[in-house]
Order: structure tokens, then sequence, then C-alpha cells
């Protein structure tokens, strides 16, 4: 047998390898991302110009993913590759090669010297290619009944890994560490948090059906020509679905211009081994935030809005059910203090503790659990709105909690709380760079105390605003 072999180094042998069209694959790679590479002109800065190469491994794992979209290509029924000649074919290919776009070859498709075929093998191929278009429409009738699944199992797999290059571009791995592919996007791929959220890698109710799950975000400011997004792309990189987030709102009278921008996303686990998808947003002027809980299709399955902004999420088991709950933290501008929620993942359409008639489009609340933390001496003299910052597991037993303090362009750790399961506080610290603080207010005479037991007292207990405290 006849090994393929290890590079295909032109335009020619990549087309040939793939008994297409040289005019064919470069669409194909122009459109379709077709994995071909290119050694850079050190004459050039193009990255368009150069010599091509391909590896055969990646364009076989190419062609299987894209198996349905070649079928539908009318390009390759007009003019095969066999059938270019050798020095035609060579024009073509050193064209391409220096940025300059190739001349149509015109070839017959009819051979003088074929005889016509007898009728009863015509018959023979119409009968034969009528149980094939059967089969060819079920499979698209299947495929559009369950596109989701359609589209994954035609995928080659082996996805462990994706990350970002250059800030936009999307590169995706498998499981021996060489590249999948590649896509470059227009906006910035992460979110507005510190740092930004990686690409997340996860399988949608199915270890063999990997997904991947990205933020699409504007670098400067709200764009409502180009909103900000997040989108689930299968393991071969085609999408699945995507979602705008945010809407039209009336809070105490006034209409809130639709402008919110991404602040993070995550993915949430079910114990049916399903999967949802958590999106944060924050209004880019103004206090409202969104939490929109999508299903592995895209579908919105849970809503829930706030009014200050939303800094830090965690999603995690607390009652032992197999279903994540959803902690959310941040500040509450309506009491200007620090808050934590929490929610189920399909939580009807709701909003956090407000007057009566703030929100009349709104239902009552559907929290599992609303608190508000306390404020601190210092952050009442600054005038600052503390919020909560940092939410982690720290065991089976307990959370933790860190409060932020804005301090004139540096922020500070406030304090750190340790929580029961309960949200009942199990202890309580004061980072150094806070008593510092504490202190030089003090000298100021801003402050008229240091940063005593009672403070810590005064601080102990977080206000429990639903469910109602029975006394």
């Amino acid at each position: 047998m006849r090994m393929p072999p290890d590079r295909l180094d032109s335009w020619k042998e990549i087309a040939s390898y793939l008994n297409k069209t040289i005019r064919t694959v470069q669409r194909w790679e122009a459109e379709r991302h077709l994995p071909v590479h290119r050694i850079p002109d050190a004459n050039s800065s193009s990255r368009h110009k150069g010599t091509v190469y391909a590896i055969p491994a990646e364009l076989d794992r190419w062609m299987h993913a894209e198996q349905e979209n070649i079928q539908a290509d009318e390009d390759d029924r007009v003019q095969p590759a066999a059938e270019l000649s050798e020095v035609d074919t060579v024009a073509s290919t050193e064209s391409t090669d220096k940025g300059i776009e190739p001349t149509p070859v015109q070839v017959s498709l009819v051979d003088p010297g074929r005889r016509r075929k007898p009728r009863h093998v015509a018959l023979i191929a119409v009968c034969a290619v009528i149980p094939i278009g059967a089969l060819l429409i079920w499979t698209i009738f299947s495929s559009a009944r369950n596109p989701l699944t359609s589209k994954v199992a035609s995928a080659p797999p082996g996805v462990i890994a994706a990350r970002v290059e250059n800030g936009n571009q999307l590169v995706v791995y498998a499981a021996d560490g060489k590249i999948l592919w590649t896509r470059e996007y227009p906006q910035k791929i992460g979110c507005g948090r510190l740092g930004g959220r990686k690409p997340q890698v996860t399988d949608l109710g199915d270890a063999s059906a990997k997904a991947i799950f990205i933020g699409l975000a504007n670098d400067a400011r709200f764009s409502f020509q180009s909103p900000d997004k997040v989108i689930c792309l299968d393991r071969a990189g085609s999408s699945l679905w995507e979602f705008i987030p945010g809407a039209k709102l009336t809070w105490d009278g006034f209409s809130f211009p639709e402008a919110f921008r991404l602040w993070d996303y995550t993915v949430g686990s079910l114990a049916r081994g399903q999967k949802f998808f958590v999106v944060i947003t924050n209004h880019e002027m103004y206090s409202p935030s969104q939490v929109a809980i999508l299903d592995e299709r895209g579908k919105l399955v849970g809503e829930y809005w706030h009014t200050g902004w939303i800094f830090e999420e965690l999603l995690t088991d607390l009652d032992g059910d197999g279903n994540d709950e959803i902690i959310l933290g941040g500040q509450n501008d309506l009491y200007t203090k620090p808050f934590l929620a929490v929610i189920k993942y399909n939580i009807p359409r709701s909003i956090s503790p407000v007057p009566k008639g703030y929100a009349p489009d709104f239902p009552a609340r559907k929290e599992i659990a609303y608190y508000l933390i306390p404020r601190t001496d210092a952050a009442e003299v600054l005038a600052r709105k503390s919020r909560v910052y940092e939410i982690k597991r720290l065991d089976k037993d307990h959370i933790t909690v860190a409060i932020q303090l804005p301090n004139s362009g540096l922020d500070v750790y406030e304090r750190v709380y340790c929580l029961g399961l309960n949200f009942q506080t199990v202890r309580l610290d004061f980072p150094d760079e806070f008593q510092s603080l504490h202190l030089r207010l003090r000298q100021e005479k801003r402050l008229d105390h240091d940063l005593l037991e009672g403070d810590k007292k005064k601080l102990w207990q977080l206000e429990r605003l639903w469910p109602p405290q029975t006394r």
C-alpha cells in the first residue's frame, strides 16, 4: 500500500491529494478555513504571500468534518483536478503563490473518443441512485431534527484544550497536543472581568460531544453595531449557537438603553450529566446587571436581574442534589452595601430586592437566599461602595467571601469572611492593607477609633433579606 506523504508543498499537491481543483481548495482555505499553512516571503509583509504547504492528516480531519458541505459543492462537478494539464496546473499554482489571482483553465467535459454507454447501464445507475438519494434525504431530515448532535458527531474527536492568542485568535488542541484548528474573530475573546475568562471546553452531556464556549467583547466600550455576545462551537469549529445579552428595561420610571457589557461567563453541571451556561453582563453606564442561564442549545432557561453590578459568581452544589447552585456577589446600589445572592439554574425571570412598584414588569423574587453585608466605618467615611469581589468553595462545609473597597483608584481588600453553607459567619479577618488604611484615616482624624474587636462584632452577622428572618 502506498503511504501518504508527510507534507504537501504546493497548491497542486494539495488539490491532487484531495482530488479537487486548485481553485476549489483555494476557496475552501479562504472561506472554510481549510488547514493550509504558509511560509512567509521574507520580502513581503503580506501573510497571503509565500510558499504554501499542508499536512495530510489535518486535511483528512477537515474533510471528515466538512463532508456534508463538500457534497453540496458544485465547483468540483465542472473541473476535476485530475483533468488539468501539467502546464496549466503549474502556471495556476505559481500565480497564486505570488499573490496573483489565477486564470481559470477551460477543460472540456466530453471525451470525443468515449463511446456512449448503453441504455441498460444508465437504467442500472438510476436504480442505484434512488436508494442512495433516499438515504441522503433521511440523513438531512434527521440532522434538521437534531442539528446539535449531527454536527458534533461528524467532527474530529480529541479536543482537550483551547487558548487565545493575540487577543482574538482561538486555537484548539487535540489530545496529542497538536493544533486541530484556529479561528480569528473581529472582537476580543474574553470578557470585562480582570484577566478575562478563558475558553471553556466542556461536554454536552456526552463525553464524545465536546464543545467550546467563548465570549466575544469589545475592547473599549459598548458598540450597538457589534454588541458583546457568547457563542458555543462544536469541536470542528462550527457555531452551534450564539447569545447576545441584555434587554429593554424600565425601572423606577426610567427606560435604560440596551448597552450591556459582557463581564463573565462559565459552565455549570446538573445531576443528569447535562451542562448549563451562565452569562453575566453589567450595564455600560447604569446599575442593571443580568444573569442569563442557557441550556446546551443556547435556550434561555433562567434569568435574574440585579440593581447594582455583579462582580463575582461561584457555581457549586450547596445542597448535595447534584445540581450546581449559583452564588452571586457584588454591590447593591439601592442599599449601598455588598451582597450575596443564591439562585437556581432555572430561576424564573426575577429581580433582586426592590421597593414595591420599582420594577412592575418583574414578578416576585425567586432567589434561594439574599444577604446584605454590613459596611465598614472606612467605607462610610470615604463614601465608597464596598463590593464582593471573590467567592471560593473552601471545602465541603465552607466558602470564603472577600470584600473589596475602591479607594481613589487603589482597590483595597477590606475583609474576608469564612462562612458555613448556611451563610453563618465562622471567621472574619481584616487584611493588613485594610488595617493600614484604617490607621491612616485615624491619623487624619477622619475616624475617631482604632480597628478593634468591636468593629468585627458589628460586621460579623450578614443581614438576610430573603427568605425573611423569623423572630
